[in-house]
């Protein structure tokens, strides 16, 4: 279990994070700039992690994209996550492991797709911030145990 704190502003071409291990946190910090010119800002292949967003990540392909289960994304107040995919058919922020779960105080924004996708079972998003997209959220068929909560806050579409 290892903590990695993105403290400086990085602006790559291809992936921007890519986890390592299971059990691994992210955090990016209120100040920094995570960006990616190429396909994804932060990628999840590994279980149980946490990404904590204060500052801002930005791609031109999805935003985060996570595949294992256990994945929890928290977009602070003065955090940003802001997707320019333009594929049909595609979402910003893409979970398809069971058991994922956003805590979104901040914005979340993809505005030629869905916000955020969750593919797996068990979903859970608490939202006290902005999410904006063609969609804002969007579950798989089956997502029976999904819980969506939504506090004082919009989620805008179109």
């Amino acid at each position: 279990m290892a903590l990695t704190i993105i403290s400086a502003n990085s602006v790559v071409g291809g992936t921007a994070f890519s986890f390592a291990l299971s059990g691994d946190d992210l955090y990016v910090r209120s100040d920094v700039l995570l960006a990616s010119t190429g396909s994804t800002g932060i990628d999840v292949n590994v279980t149980e992690t946490t990404t904590q967003v204060d500052g801002s990540v930005v791609a031109l392909g999805r935003v985060y994209n996570s595949a294992p289960e256990g994945s929890r994304l928290v977009v602070g107040q003065t955090g940003s996550m802001i997707s320019y995919q333009s594929s049909s058919n595609d979402a910003g922020i893409v979970f398809f492991g069971t058991g994922a779960s956003v805590d979104n105080r901040g914005q979340i924004e993809a505005p030629e797709v869905i916000a955020i996708y969750f593919g797996g079972m068990e979903a859970e998003l608490v939202n006290s911030g902005s999410i904006t997209g063609t969609t804002g959220v969007q579950l798989a068929r089956g997502a029976s145990q999904a819980r969506v909560e939504v506090r004082q806050a919009p989620i805008h579409q179109g």
